[in-house]
């Protein structure tokens, strides 16, 4: 319980932002589609903000093990000395670092992303049929 607590006090930001995209994609969804009165487009549009945001934390997780460490190699060497930058086996020793203190950042964009599909699903199974 004492992690949990820990894990919140230390993401809460991300969890609000998380929440706050979510609607924004939700009254994007809505905005495009022109229907603001049906609960059939609230469904349509809290389903694909919680897929967007699932996804963006599965890409999150896949990064945390370093999966992009090589393209973004290029951009974040630095230099080692006045001569040279460093190496990839250099960066990437380098990087296992921040990688293994960011493991668990992707959670926060996981449940609310769950929470946002579940909320699509269950508004879509209370639609009336006519």
């Amino acid at each position: 319980m004492q992690r949990i607590l820990l894990f919140l006090q230390k993401h809460w930001i991300k969890f609000v932002v998380c929440i706050l995209v979510g609607f924004g994609l939700m009254a994007i969804y809505n905005s495009a589609a022109g229907n603001w009165h049906t609960l059939a487009s609230y469904s349509n549009g809290a389903f694909i903000g919680g897929a967007v945001l699932f996804l963006v934390g599965l890409l999150s997780l896949v990064g945390s093990f370093g999966a992009f460490d090589l393209a973004s190699f290029y951009f974040l060497r630095k230099r080692v000395d006045e001569t040279r930058k460093e190496n990839y086996g250099e960066y990437v020793t380098r990087r296992a670092d921040d990688h293994a203190k960011t493991r668990m950042g992707f959670l926060p964009y996981v449940i609310v992303g769950i929470l946002y599909i579940i909320a699509g699903i269950v508004t879509f199974y209370c639609i009336p049929t006519a």
